[in-house]
């Protein structure tokens, strides 16, 4: 009710073996009927059929994507669940190498990519675009002067329509940023001022710093 309320349309939502996964997104869309969700299993499920019939379930149930459904060397099983159908497949990579890998075992509908720089998720976006791959970013729920980064390489690539993870504000008692861009329900706007386009909080920095020390 609380992302509905905040104008969200669509939540990332977590799994494993054992939960109550289909109750759990029913619940929800009782009270939202329009949400809609990205179900990561994180590479949990080592029971192909346990999986299929999970599968089968969601169909009907607002599921943009199901990512890492098995570990990520079973390409049978990905082969072979994307082409019953139902969901669409998304894989979590970390480089353009692993994308094009994954295009060649034809294993992924979606990927969520999540490199080390801003500029290989924006060659990682190209490339899945290329072959009419939709995307996201991903993130390990940053601080705010990352998500700015990740703002302006998300505006970037036009294969990255699928709502990104830049989650600093909403989540984090401090952004550690004096004013993030204007944000309107799941829609944040890019900023348009020199360099990020923000200003590191000295003052919070200052009320969360546990020591000082140097770097050499």
């Amino acid at each position: 009710a609380a992302a509905r309320d905040d104008g969200y349309s669509c939540l990332k939502f977590k799994i494993t073996q054992g939960m109550p996964v289909i109750e759990r997104l029913q619940r929800m869309l009782e009270v939202a009927p329009d949400l809609r969700f990205i179900v990561d299993a994180m590479q949990r499920y080592d029971d192909f059929g346990q999986m299929q019939d999970l599968v089968r379930q969601m169909a009907d149930l607002n599921v943009v994507c199901l990512e890492d459904p098995f570990p990520r060397d079973h390409h049978d099983w990905y082969r072979q669940l994307r082409q019953e159908g139902g969901i669409p497949i998304a894989l979590h990579l970390a480089s353009t190498e692993l994308i094009l890998q994954a295009l060649q075992e034809d294993v992924a509908d979606i990927f969520n990519c999540s490199p080390v720089s801003l500029f290989e998720f924006v060659r990682m976006a190209d490339v899945a675009g290329a072959a009419g791959k939709p995307c996201w970013h991903g993130s390990a729920v940053d601080l705010g002067l990352l998500d700015l980064a990740y703002i302006h390489a998300c505006a970037v690539p036009e294969a990255a329509t699928i709502p990104h993870d830049i989650l600093s504000t909403p989540l984090h008692v401090n952004d550690f940023v004096v004013d993030m861009p204007r944000r309107e329900g799941e829609r944040i706007a890019v900023p348009d001022t020199p360099g990020l386009g923000g200003e590191l909080d000295m003052r919070a920095v200052e009320q969360f710093r546990l020591s000082n020390g140097e770097i050499r």
